[in-house]
């Protein structure tokens, strides 16, 4: 059984509003905004909570959740659109507000990202998939999120990420490896639990390792 939630208007709508690289067209987005509100519309009569039938498998619920971060966070810059910067908007509680319904339940984009996406999936790459609207977020897809083909799609996107010198880049003249702040902020989900520097640092390169041509025994001293 597959899940029967259907994404089609927002898999319409991110054809219409996110450019091949993943910027979103507001300007444009602002005038679709009834199309954007029908998808809001859809996100708060079922979630995976209000009606598990229809999401009867991880990857159903984590496709879910993943495109209802993004939708709602689009929403929310929508209504107030244009705004100079998610962290300036909303009395800078942008992402702590519960003004989002996912099967009739209000959610803040905070408990979304880390009490769902976060506690309830062993997945650090949703943190490539998941867009806050911000300049150093990941960029958004041109198409939704889908159970069938989530592996692959989230790996796409991890090393769409990666492979973007602003977020990944090994400087060997002076023998340093750069990386995005995400492997900071989200370092336990890159490199466990494990409390010491040299910890974090195996677990954040032995990832990127998994994802890019990286050789950590090359790197073994940077």
């Amino acid at each position: 059984m597959t899940s029967s939630f259907s994404y089609a208007i927002w898999d319409s709508l991110l054809r219409r509003i996110v450019s091949p690289s993943g910027k979103v067209d507001y300007p444009r987005l602002s005038e679709e905004r009834t199309l954007l509100q029908s998808f809001i519309d859809e996100l708060a009569a079922r979630s995976p909570n209000s009606d598990p039938e229809l999401f009867p498998a991880d990857a159903d619920r984590l496709a879910y959740w993943i495109n209802a971060y993004n939708a709602f966070t689009l929403h929310a810059i929508a209504q107030e659109y244009p705004i100079p910067s998610v962290w300036r908007t909303r009395e800078g509680q942008f992402f702590q507000r519960r003004q989002h319904i996912a099967g009739g339940h209000a959610l803040s984009l905070d408990e979304i990202e880390h009490e769902i996406l976060r506690g309830d999936f062993a997945e650090p790459r949703i943190h490539f998939a998941i867009n806050c609207g911000s300049g150093g977020c990941p960029p958004l897809r041109t198409e939704a999120y889908q159970a069938e083909t989530l592996p692959a799609t989230l790996e796409a996107a991890t090393r769409t990420f990666l492979a973007d010198k602003f977020n990944y880049r090994v400087d060997h003249e002076s023998r340093r490896i750069f990386v995005s702040r995400l492997f900071k902020m989200y370092a336990e989900d890159f490199a466990g639990r494990a409390g010491t520097r040299e910890d974090y640092r195996s677990g954040v390169l032995r990832f990127i390792a998994e994802h890019t041509d990286l050789v950590p025994e090359t790197v073994a001293d940077y």
